[in-house]
């Protein structure tokens, strides 16, 4: 579970690491054309260096009924987009608010032929979106491929104008709420403040490494008791621990919503529009970090109000 990006504050570089494309050499891009055309792999954006980052086409991550295959690697062994929600190094909520204000420029007006190539891949905005959805989406939304995807960026443009026009995408972002869902119910989660005496206080047997985990408080909505959810921050391996229960390894029985609320503007106070956030939960793959984080749902908001409204 890769919850240390849902709490960030530092600036994305998701747009600027997106933007360097531009700047790729005509060799480098012609290879992330040849991912593409590979069927197996898409472009998932651009490291701040202009290599592009190719990963797993999303066919190639889930069974027919929508189960995650947990065992399926990563692509070239880096870590993809998808592995986080939101954070430093962009994200699956970067990602999408990119896809949803990428003019797709006409690859006709490049002024050479690698730029063409880059132009022609980031065209392709509706591809990259369903590369971001969970099956449980596609099949709420109608949603059969890439062309169907086009309504959905079509209504976001259309209600959200000035996302993304100014300052970077933490200006427009604020995190909701996350929980957890599975065998042990659902359960909110966030971050312990102060791991070392939740520890001591409830006798639970661990020590605290900040050095090697990350920490949060983990409260059972059934009955209210908490846990201190214990992460690796190597393997993203996720534990429960409590005093008086074993630990609760999670995994692909557990899912993970993130929710966020976008604003139109970086200096608005209400809400327009919700994304949420599932983690498929898979276990770690060989040391790599196999879970994945997928949007699971929206709703587009009236800013003016408290509550949603429903967009024509």
């Amino acid at each position: 579970m890769t919850t240390e990006d849902v709490v960030s504050s530092k600036p994305s570089t998701r747009s600027r690491a997106r933007a360097a494309g531009y700047g790729l050499l005509g060799g480098v891009a012609l290879l992330g054309l040849a991912g593409c055309a590979a069927g197996d792999t898409h472009i998932d954006g651009w490291w701040d260096n202009g290599d592009p980052i190719l990963v797993p086409a999303k066919a190639s991550l889930f069974e027919e009924d929508g189960t995650p295959k947990c065992d399926a690697p990563i692509a070239f062994g880096q870590v993809e987009t998808r592995y986080r929600a939101y954070g430093e190094t962009g994200g699956v909520v970067n990602a999408w608010l990119f896809e949803i204000t990428n003019p797709e420029t006409d690859p006709s007006t490049s002024k050479d032929e690698a730029e063409r190539a880059k132009l022609e891949v980031l065209a392709n905005s509706t591809k990259a979106m369903y590369e971001l959805t969970f099956p449980a989406f596609d099949a709420k939304h109608g949603i059969s491929g890439p062309d169907d995807m086009r309504k959905i960026k079509d209504e976001w443009r259309k209600h959200l104008p000035d996302l993304l026009t100014e300052g970077p995408a933490t200006s427009y972002v604020k995190i909701d709420s996350q929980w957890l869902e599975g065998p042990e119910g659902r359960l909110t989660v966030r971050r312990a403040d102060n791991p070392s005496l939740f520890i001591e206080e409830n006798k639970i047997n661990t020590s605290f490494n900040g050095v090697v985990n990350q920490y949060f408080i983990a409260q059972r909505q059934e009955d209210g008791k908490q846990f201190l959810l214990v992460r690796n921050k190597e393997t993203g391996l996720s534990t429960l621990m409590s005093g008086d229960e074993d630990d609760i390894i999670l995994d692909e029985d557990n899912e993970l919503f993130i929710r966020y609320y976008i604003e139109n503007e970086s200096t608005g106070a209400n809400p327009d529009a919700s994304l949420t956030l599932v983690n498929d939960q898979c276990r770690p793959v060989d040391g790599n970090i196999a879970a994945r984080y997928w949007v699971y749902d929206f709703e587009l908001l009236d800013g003016t109000e408290a509550g949603p409204n429903v967009i024509e």
